[in-house]
């Protein structure tokens, strides 16, 4: 038996499936639900589908027992020359280690990891939890996965959600069984300050197309020549670095717009800028924005769902048009030039981690993982 809230529980087996513990709002959500269970006495085994040597970019609890299944099969040769073949040895090796494991519950994230898991647990009575962390309805995992998805999330005792517009995606028997939780946002230790002059403009998240950062660089393009002391910093790392990096050399701004790379210190790094910008095409719920909002920068947002389920227009920040250039502009211009407008919103977003706190977002996944897990036998 180990404590529970209020109550003396039964100390339960957990496994927890990702595709890896690298950068990303679902690897951090993941490390961080993981590592809570642990610190409340109960057994978590961590699954993964990359290299076991690949350190986590986010602290997880070390008690958390982690099997990359990447390594479990590496000794067929097949594997190298098929895509089809190494995702059903995953899926086979999977299968294996949860019939010996026997927990108490499967949760998985992300949608092909999800399809996965359900397919690999089917018929062992282990009750499975699937996450989903994205907007499904902007991304699109392909006409074949989709009908996968369709059919697999059947089998799921549970579907979490991050939005309650994300879930009206799913079918209405499947969205019976979901659940809305939000990200949970620490309360910073670290504070940013209203400065009355604006230099220092920044934004964070993979470099990938979807998260807009060519529009971004776009957006200063005018502004900069209206304003020569302000600089812009991207954090993060990606796919999309090269191309970026082309537009900011064709712009001359090579020495105005920097791509430093992903960082670990994000609260004393966003403290000391003066505006976070985040233009992404779609997002599931987004923890850079939310992180730059606690610190308590100003903050202009693209208007898709994600984003919106977070930013109050007007109230703690400000939403533009998705891939609107000018719009963006002109919504940095203003806040650059209205330090009393900055100082408001600063202030109103850093009550952001009362509206989504950490704790209230472990205690919905506790009483998700308490619900299916009290029928297992």
């Amino acid at each position: 038996m180990v404590e529970g809230k209020g109550a003396h529980v039964e100390r339960k087996r957990l496994a927890f499936v990702g595709y890896a513990l690298g950068l990303g709002g679902a690897e951090r959500d993941l490390s961080k639900n993981a590592s809570s269970w642990v610190a409340e006495g109960h057994d978590v085994s961590l699954f993964i589908f990359t290299d076991p040597e690949e350190k986590p970019f986010y602290p997880i609890d070390p008690s958390i027992h982690v099997h990359s299944l990447k390594a479990s099969i590496s000794c067929f040769s097949l594997i190298q020359h098929s895509s089809f073949a190494r995702w059903f040895l995953y899926l086979i090796t999977l299968r294996q280690a949860l019939k010996k494991l026997r927990p108490h519950a499967i949760i998985a994230y992300v949608d092909l990891t999800n399809i996965i898991t359900l397919v690999a647990s089917r018929g062992l009575g282990i009750p499975v939890i699937v996450a989903e962390r994205t907007d499904p309805f902007s991304y699109k995992v392909g006409f074949f996965f989709e009908q996968l998805r369709r059919i697999t999330y059947r089998w799921a005792r549970k579907l979490v959600v991050q939005t309650s517009q994300a879930a009206s995606y799913f079918s209405k028997n499947l969205q019976a069984r979901t659940c809305v939780i939000p990200n949970g946002i620490r309360k910073p230790s670290h504070f940013c300050t209203i400065r009355q002059e604006v230099r220092s403009l920044i934004s964070m998240g993979r470099l990938d197309p979807y998260k807009g950062f060519d529009i971004l660089i776009e957006s200063c393009v005018t502004l900069f020549t209206q304003n020569p002391t302000l600089r812009l910093t991207i954090y993060g790392e990606g796919p999309y670095r090269e191309a970026l990096e082309e537009i900011i050399h064709r712009h001359n701004l090579t020495d105005r717009i920097h791509l430093p790379g992903a960082i670990a210190q994000v609260e004393e790094t966003l403290a000391q800028a003066d505006m976070f910008l985040f233009p992404s095409f779609y997002e599931g719920f987004p923890n850079a924005l939310c992180e730059a909002m606690a610190v308590g920068l100003p903050v202009i947002a693209s208007h898709c769902l994600g984003n919106a389920a977070v930013v109050r227009e007007g109230i703690d920040g400000y939403l533009v048009p998705v891939k609107d250039v000018p719009a963006l502009t002109q919504k940095m211009a203003f806040l650059i030039e209205n330090p009393e407008e900055r100082l408001r919103i600063s202030k109103n977003a850093q009550l952001l981690p009362k509206r989504f706190s950490e704790e209230q977002a472990h205690q919905r996944w506790r009483e998700v993982i308490t619900e299916v897990t009290s029928s297992w036998t």
